[in-house]
């Protein structure tokens, strides 16, 4: 009799060890699922405000760029016309002066630290955008000038 009752109580805690491994095994699985849901939301989570930091950077450096360029480039030319006479003025002049002064803008601006990984442009892109800026400023400047 005592064999018996042994035997159910054993047959008894089997089942329940079985049955509690069989929702410990599902839990698992649906814990193994979340995280990988989780996983995926933050993954694109993170890929959309990556470029978004990256597209905000890149308006920030770019806007910054283009005040420097502008700034340094008035400041050059009315050195320049204080130093020259504007009636013996000539293309080469006024080229040399452009390039001149796109090259101290250049030499300026830390460009060594500028992250073009986390950017939108490339270093080519900004010497150009410095050289247009540069440019157009100076092209502003010599029209007030004769207006």
């Amino acid at each position: 009799m005592c064999n018996i009752i042994m035997m159910l109580l054993l047959i008894i805690v089997t089942s329940i060890l079985v049955g509690a491994l069989i929702q410990y095994y599902r839990l698992k699985q649906k814990l193994d699922m979340l995280k990988s849901k989780f996983n995926d939301f933050t993954k694109e989570k993170y890929q959309d405000d990556h470029a978004a930091r990256v597209t905000e950077y890149s308006d920030k450096l770019l806007s910054y760029i283009q005040k420097f360029s502008t700034q340094l480039a008035t400041i050059e030319f009315y050195n320049w016309r204080d130093n020259h006479k504007m009636d013996k003025l000539t293309e080469e002049n006024i080229r040399k002066l452009i390039d001149e002064t796109d090259h101290k803008v250049w030499e300026s601006l830390n460009t060594i630290n500028i992250v073009y990984e986390d950017t939108l442009f490339t270093k080519e892109y900004v010497g150009t955008c410095i050289a247009d800026t540069v440019m157009l400023t100076i092209k502003n400047l010599l029209n007030k000038e004769f207006e």
